[in-house]
């Protein structure tokens, strides 16, 4: 059994492991120190380094509520050297619901 993992080792690059290497998806790395809440004219925006949160349409996240404000907030503070969108399931949310707007 251990030639078998020992020859997997040696293959790596080959085939499925190159393929796997192609399929690894490359996140953002978190380019901001200061995650806030602001209140602003129609609701609460967060802040990273103090700018704005935008939709991945580029569209102002603001919400109307400091409480969901906070959780957004809470989500962008958790990312720790990249940032995974998927671990971020409140953004996600309100991105779809203000880009169907």
């Amino acid at each position: 059994m251990r030639e078998i993992l020992e020859d997997v080792n040696e293959h790596i690059k080959d085939g499925f492991g190159r393929a796997q290497a192609k399929e690894k998806q490359v996140l953002p790395n978190r380019f901001y120190d200061k995650v806030s809440v602001k209140q602003v004219k129609n609701g609460f925006s967060v802040l990273l380094d103090e700018r704005a949160v935008k939709t991945p349409l580029k569209k102002l996240l603001i919400v109307p509520n400091a409480d969901l404000a906070t959780e957004l907030a809470a989500e962008w503070q958790a990312q720790k050297t990249e940032i995974h969108m998927e671990k971020m399931p409140l953004n996600r949310l309100v991105n779809s619901a203000l880009e169907g707007e």
